[in-house]
């Protein structure tokens, strides 16, 4: 259930929707804020990480653009509320379905043509032989890039 073992967290930053604006306030690094209109969204989606239980492994993420997107942390406060007030809007079912997820895995929420198509590819970054030997037992650092699908839906293919 989220990285916080399902507990919101103001530590994790909080989420409003008001006048059609969706602004997101960060609480402690490594996020950060933003602001963006509702109509500028063209998916909503989520993913979740191998990171929990103790971190945040779990988030929201609304796509603007090939280049841009958004994302908070599903516990962060306000975010039920928030993705409730969107789901009125867009009229339409904004349910979250990766909550005990324990690896990377990502899903189209909105819109409902894509909904459960994969909304990013996970790519392991590949490292050079001394940053390997550097941060030997660290966990890989994984990238995500748009699905081919969600590309070709905002068209970006």
């Amino acid at each position: 259930m989220g990285g916080s073992a399902g507990k919101r967290s103001a530590d994790l930053g909080s989420l409003t929707l008001q006048n059609g604006i969706l602004r997101y306030e960060p609480g402690l690094p490594p996020y950060c804020g933003w602001a963006l209109r509702i109509d500028e969204i063209r998916v909503v989606g989520e993913y979740s990480t191998d990171n929990g239980p103790y971190i945040e492994d779990l988030f929201c993420v609304f796509v603007v653009n090939e280049t841009t997107w958004h994302e908070v942390p599903y516990d962060a406060l306000g975010v039920r509320e928030a993705i409730a007030t969107m789901a009125g809007m867009l009229r339409t079912d904004l349910t979250f379905q990766l909550l005990l997820s324990t690896e990377f895995r990502s899903r189209v929420i909105w819109p409902e043509h894509l909904r459960d198509v994969a909304l990013f590819e996970f790519r392991e970054v590949r490292r050079r032989f001394w940053d390997m030997l550097l941060r030997w037992g660290c966990p890989g650092e994984v990238e995500s890039v748009l699905s081919p699908r969600v590309l070709a839906y905002i068209g970006g293919a």
